[in-house]
């Protein structure tokens, strides 16, 4: 396979052409200070960050944040490769995570949502799993699991951490990453037929998402450093465009979710300031509208992104504790939604995914080995039931 030590013929490092590099501290609003990088092995990992900005990778195995406070004192947001958590109070700063599968905070935990992706093209979402040394998928129809298998074995130091169509060709690739470099898996099913190494992130840099904010039908690159965000326009592996974001988060603001809300085949960002959010309507790096979009109820978080009522625009799913809603997104306006549903005891969203094909995404759902499926239609719950299998010890969800 072209990936085995992490290093491949040519030049591959991009500083130069993007200058993503950022050594600024103090109140610059594109600066840092006081990062640090706890990383994760090849096993089950307990990881802490300190005070400041981290950077904390998980390794292979099922890694945990541990915070010292109860879940209220934190604003969590997930944008699809990249977990960030914001202290309200103390020193603790902020924290960006990636490959990490739990938060456990001093009165509960919570998991991270898993990636899917329609590997093999039959327009149905796929579930990724790992072991400590192995990478599988599930394909799904409905709830039941109609296929899938061992992907090849990545190399030590390398892991999954996004999914996306990197090259148009209507099936989810793979963004793999060890230490600052990227690579790609261009899939078709279980078989990775083509890919390469990508490029090398500057200091400070984190992949948030693969997720196409240009409209082109490939999935972009997301980056970001603190405040600032940058953009690698993809054509396969070969980087084509992009740049810095034409703005920059302002104080106490935080990516809270990358996808298309109104519904002109661009991917937009959501962003959330502890209860109250917005939207920046994106053309490319361009912000071109969006505004304030609501205020959420004590309690409520957002979990993902999805087009639950197949109208072309995503919405938004919130969690208060085992309860579910929807967002029903136009832009930066809530155009609808409501209340979901409970989960039972001990169930947890592990993913959100089209599993049956019909144009609506559907959530996914996790107790243990157990996986099961809500197919949805807006705020109904329009079918699904347990997956006719069991996770295997010492596996989970990516």
């Amino acid at each position: 396979m072209w990936i085995t030590d992490g290093t491949a013929a040519g030049t591959y490092q991009v500083a130069d052409i993007f200058p993503f590099t950022r050594s600024q501290t103090g109140s610059d609003p594109s600066g840092f200070t006081a990062i640090g990088s706890p990383a994760g092995g090849p096993g089950d990992d307990q990881l802490t960050g300190g005070v400041g900005l981290d950077l904390i990778a998980g390794g292979t195995g099922h890694d945990t944040v541990n915070y010292a406070l109860d879940r209220s004192q934190y604003v969590v947001t997930q944008t699809g490769a990249l977990t960030t958590v914001r202290a309200l109070t103390g020193s603790e700063g902020t924290d960006y995570l990636t490959g990490v599968e739990t938060l456990h905070f001093a009165n509960r935990e919570i998991s991270t949502l898993g990636l899917s992706g329609d590997f093999n093209g039959d327009g149905r979402a796929d579930i990724l799993l790992q072991s400590q040394t192995n990478l599988a998928t599930w394909t799904m129809n409905g709830a039941s699991l109609a296929g899938g298998g061992l992907l090849p074995g990545l190399s030590d130091g390398w892991s999954a951490i996004a999914a996306g169509d990197a090259n148009r060709d209507a099936r989810s690739d793979l963004l793999l990453q060890k230490d600052q470099q990227l690579a790609l898996w261009q899939m078709n099913g279980t078989q990775v037929t083509g890919g390469g190494v990508i490029g090398t992130l500057g200091d400070g840099w984190v992949v948030a998402a693969m997720s196409d904010l240009s409209g082109d039908g490939r999935a972009d690159i997301l980056l970001q450093n603190d405040r600032q965000l940058a953009l690698w326009q993809m054509n396969g592996t070969q980087i084509v465009g992009g740049g810095l974001l034409s703005s920059i988060l302002g104080d106490g603001w935080q990516l809270a979710g990358t996808a298309d809300l109104d519904g002109d085949g661009r991917s937009d960002l959501v962003l959330q300031n502890g209860q109250s959010l917005a939207v920046w309507l994106m053309n490319g790096p361009q912000l071109i509208g969006g505004g304030f979009a609501g205020t959420l109820a004590a309690g409520w978080s957002i979990i993902g992104t999805g087009d639950l009522n197949g109208d072309g625009k995503a919405d938004l799913v919130l969690q208060s504790g085992q309860n579910l809603a929807v967002w029903q997104m136009n832009g930066a306006q809530i155009a609808g939604g409501g209340l979901i549903g409970a989960m039972g005891s001990g169930w947890h969203v592990a993913g959100l995914g089209d599993v049956n094909g019909d144009g609506k995404t559907d959530i996914e759902l996790q107790n243990g080995q157990q996986l099961a499926v809500w197919q949805m239609n807006g705020t109904q719950i329009a079918g699904g039931g347990l997956v006719n299998a069991t996770l295997a010890a010492g596996w989970e969800l990516v």
